[in-house]
């Protein structure tokens, strides 16, 4: 079955130059797809800590920019805040004609207690569970067209409670879906090709 072009997202602190993107290309090539592309925020890992409302801007370029040079809709695969870039780009932005699913890996769709410990940026602030990103993001609709998918671990320490990793109720009313694929790290999460071959089916259903 043909491969839709795909765009990988990367989340905070990250960018698409570390070698855990290099290996998730790696798989997705090797299973047949031929056209994936990557978008970072930022140039260098440590500096991608502003707001996922910000970011959904230069995520949306990507996927536009993608979706126009080959006249398909897009597949994105966004790890940890790249998920809530591209919700924001998708949900609120008006963006989910250009998109076909979203696989979203560690992402906090629900917040994580962890930005408690570095709320001074404002990803961090953004991605606290009591946010008004969050909550705005939650109560808004999600975008009708879009297949999503929710990949979590039971391990990850950077999404607490685990559970927040879940999409919302209402996302998996609207068919969405939530999977466990195991005890990984947050990095894992993309690097694994054990983790990708958890999901790999959903984009080639």
């Amino acid at each position: 079955m043909a491969r839709k072009p795909t765009l990988l997202v990367h989340g905070f602190l990250d960018t698409c130059y570390t070698p855990w993107w290099n290996l998730l290309e790696g798989y997705l090539e090797s299973n047949g797809w031929s056209q994936v592309e990557t978008v970072s925020v930022g140039k260098l890992p440590g500096t991608t800590v502003g707001s996922p409302r910000e970011y959904a801007d230069t995520v949306g370029e990507a996927i536009e920019d993608l979706h126009d040079e080959s006249g398909e809709e897009v597949d994105v695969i966004a790890h940890s805040m790249g998920g809530l870039d591209t919700r924001w780009y998708l949900e609120q932005k008006g963006g989910e004609s250009h998109v076909d699913s979203l696989v979203t890996l560690s992402t906090p769709h629900q917040g994580t207690r962890l930005t408690n410990l570095v709320p001074f940026t404002k990803g961090a602030r953004d991605m606290v569970p009591s946010s008004d990103f969050i909550s705005t993001l939650n109560t808004g609709q999600p975008a009708d067209s879009v297949d999503y998918i929710s990949v979590y671990s039971s391990l990850d320490p950077a999404v607490y409670p685990r559970r927040r990793a879940k999409l919302p109720d209402r996302w998996v009313e609207s068919g969405g879906r939530n999977l466990r694929a195991g005890a990984y790290s947050h990095i894992e999460m993309v690097a694994r090709r054990a983790v990708f071959n958890k999901y790999k089916a959903f984009l080639v259903g």
